[in-house]
Order: C-alpha cells, then structure tokens, then sequence
C-alpha cells in the first residue's frame, strides 16, 4: 500500500497537463486528501479516481474517432476538374502537389551583389568563432526550457508541457540501447558439417554416437527440377536437409555455440549490456533463422557484439542477410 500515494501522484501529475485549471486543482486536492487517508479507504478512493479517469479516456478516444472521421478526405478534385476517391490516388495526388512546391528548385539563380551586402554590418572574426563553438549541455537545456508549454508538440501528439511535468519519471526509463536483428542467410543450407562435429565433441558426446549422426549428415545429394525434370544428382558438402527430423536438433547445437560465444561478452568489463537486459545476462535470443541482438548503444559495445559474430560466421559459415536485417537505436545521441 506505500506505493499507492506515489502512483496516484503519478497520474495526477499527467491528469494536470491535460485540464482547464479548475479540474486541476480540484484533481490536486483530491490526490492530496487521499494521501492522508489509511488502509481500506484509502483503496477505495484510489479506485474511484481510477475508474473516473478510466471512464475520461473512454470518451476522450471517442471524441478523437470522431473527429478523425470527421476530417477525413473522402474525396478530391484535382487541377484537371477529375474526382478522385481511392486512398492511393488522393495520397498520390496531395505528396505530388507537396513535391512540386517544395521538392524542386531552380537549376541556376543568379549571384547575389556581395559588395553591396558587405558595405553594412557583417560578423568580425570573434562572432564567428562564438557562433561555431562546441554547444553546452546547459545551452540545450535552457533552450528546452524555453520552449512554450503548447508550442512544437511531436510526432506523437506530446507537447512540451507534457515532458516538463512528467520528466522526473519519464528520464528514468531512458538510457542509451541497441538491438540488432539478423537474419542468417540460408541458415540450414549454409552450416558446416565440421562446425557441427567440433559443437558435438565440444558437449562431451560420445565419439561413436557422433559417428552415427554425421553419418546421416554426410550421406546426402541433392538433384535438381528443371522444367520438371531432374538433373544429375550431386553431392552435398555442408548444410541441414529441410525435412530431416535431425536437423532441427543440430541447428540448435550449432546456436548453442553462438550463444555460448556471446555469454563470454559479460566477463569483458568494457561491454555494456542493454539497460533492459542487464540482470538477466541476456544477449541475444533466437527465434529460427532470426537473431535479436541487445546491448548498450555504445560504440566499444557495438564493435565487440560485431566481432563476436564475425567470428561465429567465419567457424559455421552462418551469415548475416544484409537485406532482410535491421538495427535500431534508442535513447543514442
């Protein structure tokens, strides 16, 4: 229950920044008034103020449906007097229009009259210095300041009222964070059969049963359709068939060195784990042929998860798939 008082506090904090002054006092002083209450009762009115913002958010978001439906184009006239109403054609219609006024520019101007601009006051030497010096952390939070409460609001539809109030919160979830997701290209097909004999000795399998297993990894070719017509069969030298109920088994073998590889990364005190991620001693997850890579946006951090994989890829032959991988930051400056 010690934690209630500061949760209410929390949502009254965000209930202020988005009512007349009135209701925000009134707000305040109920917060306030329940504070003081104990045990039980002080339950049952946290539920109440629950419930009654609840109940607000109901309506504010069929207010806001409402009113995006009210102001959608469902049709429009182009310069050529054609009605048009398929989404596509408007989109289309409105980012040429946008283009053309602000997409394009002259190929060629003329020069402007620099003797005449520099007959009246121009910057000396010392201004341009002062102009181009590093900027200060204070110089951006001043300016962060100073930016007026309902003034630029996000793409998110957050103005800076709302992070002013809710900042003493809102910074503690922010620290610097990466994930990388990879895709390993032709996971199966590309796996080396001595990669997987080498993970199999390295779990203290007994040399026989390997003998078994690889023996139905290695006798196998593969032929080809050509317009319905197999062609001479060759043989395989490395990869998983798709299909052998052995293979899944061994590709996870093959992922346990990977993640083995990665785990060595918390001995090393220059790597940074993600923020989200530090307690746990997680790394990376697999999900099939996808890799989810997390760590500290830092560029040491980042050089070293990079190594690793580089090292992986050179002993499995396990690469990554440029075109179908991504990497996202969160919180980098």
């Amino acid at each position: 229950m010690a934690l209630i008082p500061e949760e209410v506090s929390g949502i009254g904090g965000a209930r202020v920044s988005g009512t007349s002054s009135d209701e925000s006092v009134i707000f305040a002083y109920n917060i306030e008034r329940i504070k003081n209450l104990g045990g039980r009762e002080k339950r049952r009115e946290v539920d109440k103020e629950y419930n009654w913002l609840f109940e607000e958010e109901k309506e504010l978001k069929k207010h806001m449906k409402n009113r995006i439906s009210h102001n959608k184009i469902r049709s429009f006239k182009t310069n050529d007097g054609e009605i048009i109403q398929s989404r596509e054609a408007i989109e289309e219609e409105v980012v040429g229009f946008y283009k053309g006024l602000l997409g394009s520019s002259a190929d060629t101007i003329p020069a402007i009259h620099l003797d005449i601009m520099k007959e009246e006051n121009v910057l000396d030497r010392r201004q341009q210095l002062k102009l181009t010096e590093p900027v200060t952390v204070e110089e951006i939070h001043n300016a962060l300041k100073g930016i007026e409460d309902l003034k630029a609001p996000g793409c998110d539809g957050f103005n800076i009222k709302f992070f002013k109030k809710s900042w003493g919160y809102v910074r503690k979830g922010i620290s610097p964070g990466c994930m990388m997701k990879l895709n390993l290209q032709k996971a199966y097909d590309s796996i080396e059969w001595n990669f997987l004999e080498q993970v199999l000795n390295s779990l203290n399998i007994p040399e026989r049963f390997i003998r078994w297993i690889m023996v139905c990894v290695r006798t196998v070719s593969y032929s080809i359709l050509i317009n319905g017509k197999p062609v001479e069969p060759f043989q395989a030298r490395r990869g998983l068939r798709q299909g052998d109920p052995l293979a899944p088994y061994l590709f996870v073998l093959g992922m346990e060195y990977l993640t083995r590889i990665f785990k060595t990364l918390k001995y090393n005190p220059d790597f940074n784990f993600h923020h989200r991620c530090d307690k746990l001693d997680i790394i990376q997850l697999g999900f099939a042929y996808c890799l989810l890579l997390f760590y500290r946006g830092d560029a040491l951090s980042i050089q070293m998860v990079y190594n690793n994989f580089m090292e992986i890829s050179k002993t499995s032959r396990l690469k990554a798939n440029a075109t179908k991988s991504s990497i996202y930051f969160g919180g980098v400056p």
